[in-house]
């Protein structure tokens, strides 16, 4: 998700205040026990590092994704000096 959105602005500072921003409330909730997560569940519903949460970011993402690349279309870029590139002995391209 933090990839699509740097995507969509251009600005690595989107994703990072994001991810503070979440870390701070999720935390914060976590630790004062206002979200109390049974023994034995954490793998699947920690908000932090669980499964259900990690697929939802997932699917956000997808669907940032593929709403972007149908606004706009799919952008391939092909640059011809890259074959110009030596690398050691050879040439990458």
């Amino acid at each position: 998700m933090y990839t699509e959105l740097f995507r969509l602005t251009k600005s690595i500072w989107t994703g990072v205040w994001m991810h503070a921003i979440e870390d701070t409330v999720i935390n914060s909730l976590i630790y004062d026990k206002h979200i109390l997560i049974e023994t034995g569940r954490e793998i699947l519903i920690s908000p932090v590092s669980g499964i259900i949460p990690c697929l939802l970011y997932l699917g956000v993402g997808s669907v940032v994704a593929q709403n972007q690349n149908s606004s706009r279309g799919l952008i391939i870029i092909e640059n011809p000096h890259i074959a110009h590139i030596p690398y050691g002995d050879f040439f990458i391209g």
